[in-house]
Parts: structure tokens; sequence; C-alpha cells
């Protein structure tokens, strides 16, 4: 396994817009893979920005080891586009069936969840008691010459944001319904 994740400081979305076009350009399929980590920004809030760059930066590093541990192809890590709050893994790949869209990407997703479980409170502390729900979503695109590439990588990424977004409202709704039933038991006071 992995343990305490060198912090990153990941490139931001916008200055690898030319690497990102010509790699979707020559693999032909594009995944994108999105953390929500505007939880943090309470960080900045309370604590300040260098309080706050510490925690992106260390849930950066965990995403990356998560990605290198998992996966084996082309991918870039960047951080969210300015005033977004996230962590994006895009994944290039050739174009080769339903295997990567089936099968890598929620491998992926599902090594990122339990790595945020198990250490996420490395990632937050010593601001939050708890690690607070990052959403996780993702999304992919072949590559269609009707449209240009800038054009699929923004649609790709609003999907992968609108499902982070739709993750995180679940795994919310989750927390409330095991808590109501805690209390409903008796086990909470």
């Amino acid at each position: 396994g992995i343990q305490d994740s060198r912090p990153a400081v990941l490139p931001r979305l916008g200055e690898a817009i030319p690497p990102i076009v010509q790699c979707f350009n020559s693999k032909g399929t594009l995944g994108v893979v999105l953390v929500d980590a505007s939880p943090l920004a309470r960080i900045e809030g309370s604590y300040g920005y260098d309080a706050y760059a510490r925690a992106a930066g260390s849930l950066g590093g965990l995403v990356r080891d998560v990605a290198d541990q998992v996966l084996d192809g082309d991918e870039l890590i960047v951080g969210g586009e300015t005033g977004r709050h996230e962590i994006v893994i895009m994944l290039f790949r050739d174009k080769s069936g339903g295997q990567f869209y089936r099968t890598e990407l929620p491998g992926l997703i599902r090594a990122l969840q339990q790595a945020i479980e198990q250490r996420g409170h490395r990632v937050v502390y010593p601001y939050f008691r708890k690690v607070p729900i990052l959403g996780i979503g993702f999304s992919a695109a072949l590559r269609n010459p009707h449209f240009g590439a800038e054009t699929q990588l923004r649609d790709a990424l609003e999907e992968a944001r609108d499902d982070a977004e739709l993750s995180a409202r679940a795994e919310a709704r989750q927390r409330r319904k095991n808590f109501v039933g805690m209390v409903m038991a008796g086990e909470v006071s």
C-alpha cells in the first residue's frame, strides 16, 4: 500500500490545455476523473491561504499516488480551473473497446474513494475533525473531428463535475440516513 503522500503542486487546467488537446487528438479517447475539493475552501476562510494550500497539496499528492499505483497508461493530473477547488485526472487511451470505461475508470474511482476513506484525515488535519465529503465523478469521450477538442474537453469536464456533485449528494444522504438510523435505534442520544 501507499504510506504518506508527498504534497503535489499540480499544474492548473488552463496551463495544461495544449498537451491535453494534443494527447486527446493523437490517442482518440479521453477519460476525466474529477475530485471535488470544494469543502477544503472552508480551510482558507478559517485558517488562511497557506493552510488551504497545504491541504490541497496533500490531497493532490494522494490522488497522484493512487493514479501512479492503479494506472499504467498516459495520464495528466491537474488542478481545476481558476477559482475551482478540484483535482482532475486526464487519461488518454487508444480507441480500444469498452474496457477503459467499464473497468479502468470505475477501478480508479474505487481506489480513490478507498484512499480518501483511509488517509483523508491526514489531508485535512488539523482543520477538520473528520474527512469532509469529496465527490468523485468521471466521464469519457471519443475524439469526434466534427467538434473542437476543447469543446469535447469542456463537455467531458462538465459531465465529470455533475457526476462528482451527484456522488457527494448521495454520500451526504447516506450519512444522514445512517445517523437517523442510529438515533432511532437509541444508539445516539
